[in-house]
């Protein structure tokens, strides 16, 4: 149906609009995002064979973007019960500072949102990559391509004014950094 077909569109804007955000940098400490698209998909159960939906041909448009795989972070680390020396604090504080500076000084500017343990990853090479731009906002960019909808609040990171509901700025992202 037209609608269903809306709300795949919607989802898949925000889905590649994260995508972009991470795309023009070349920083280390900032998630590298490779390729993004459009593919098509034939979904198939193995128990039940085709689904009908969408398309009568059953091909989906799919929207995926390609990007490095660090399965390990900062909050992963923390749950495992793995507490950081102080030169490892200051290491991984030092490499996400640079990848604030850059989003921050990056013209449009870059707003993170969400900086959190658990958007913080830990490269196998020692690098501190700071990933998942699902609630940035670019500047002059409306907020109506986020992939997740209102502000991420974390109890102990979140800026005042994401509780509050006033426009963030380069202090929010400062705020959940320290």
């Amino acid at each position: 149906s037209g609608e269903a077909l809306q709300a795949f569109d919607t989802r898949a804007t925000h889905f590649l609009h994260e995508a972009m955000i991470s795309h023009g940098f070349s920083p280390p400490n900032i998630i590298k995002d490779f390729d993004t698209g459009y593919t098509h998909w034939r979904y198939q159960d193995p128990n039940k064979g085709p689904r009908t939906g969408l398309d009568p041909s059953d091909n989906y448009p799919l929207a995926f973007y390609v990007a490095d795989y660090i399965p390990g972070g900062v909050e992963r680390r923390l749950k495992e019960g793995r507490i950081f020396t102080s030169e490892e604090a200051l290491h991984i504080g030092r490499q996400v500072g640079d990848a604030l500076e850059a989003l921050h000084n990056a013209s449009p500017q870059v707003l993170h949102l969400d900086l959190n343990p658990g958007n913080i990853r830990l490269a196998e090479d020692g690098r501190a990559i700071v990933a998942d731009f699902g609630v940035a906002r670019i500047e002059g960019v409306p907020g109506a391509y986020l992939t997740a909808e209102g502000p991420q609040i974390h109890r102990g990171i979140s800026a005042p004014e994401q509780f509050t509901g006033e426009a963030p700025d380069v202090r929010t992202d400062i705020f959940q950094f320290g």
